[in-house]
C-alpha cells in the first residue's frame, strides 16, 4: 500500500498537487500584477502633483497581501505542509464568494474566468490526493 508522505524519496508529488500549487501561484501572480499596478498608478499621481487616496493605498497594501499570502499557501501545499491546505480553502472561498458579488454587481463576464480558477481550485484543494499530501 503506498501512502502520500511529503519528504520521502519513494514517494510522487499526486498530479492534483501540482495542480493546487499552480493555481495557488497563478492567483498569486494575478494578485502581483494588480498590485504593481496600482503601484505604478499611485508613482504616476506623486509624479503629477496628485494626492493620493487612501482607498488607492489600501488596495496596493491588500493585494500585496494577497500575493504573498497565494505564494506562501502554493509553497506550503507544493511541500506538503499541513499548515496550508485550510487557510487556502477559507482564501479561495471567500475569493470566489467576492468574485461572484463583483460579477453581479458589476456585470463584468470577464470575471467568470476567474470564478472558474477558483472554483477549480476549491474543488482541487478538497480532493483526498491534497489532503493526504498535507498530513503530519
Amino acid at each position: 500500500m503506498s501512502t502520500n508522505i511529503p519528504g520521502q524519496v519513494s514517494e510522487r508529488r499526486p498530479g492534483l498537487v501540482w495542480l493546487a500549487s499552480g493555481l495557488l501561484s497563478l492567483q498569486a501572480l494575478g494578485n502581483g500584477f494588480v498590485a504593481l499596478v496600482i503601484l505604478v498608478d499611485i508613482t504616476d499621481q506623486v509624479d503629477h502633483g496628485q494626492d493620493v487616496g487612501a482607498g488607492t493605498i489600501i488596495g496596493a497594501m491588500i493585494s500585496i497581501g494577497l500575493f504573498v499570502g497565494y505564494l506562501a499557501l502554493a509553497i506550503g501545499i507544493f511541500r506538503g505542509k499541513e499548515w496550508a491546505r485550510t487557510p487556502a480553502i477559507v482564501l479561495t472561498f471567500f475569493a470566489l464568494l467576492l468574485t461572484a458579488v463583483f460579477l453581479l454587481v458589476s456585470g463584468n463576464v470577464l470575471l467568470l474566468g476567474g470564478a472558474a480558477v477558483q472554483l477549480g481550485l476549491l474543488i482541487t484543494l478538497a480532493k483526498d490526493a491534497v489532503g493526504s499530501w498535507c498530513q503530519p
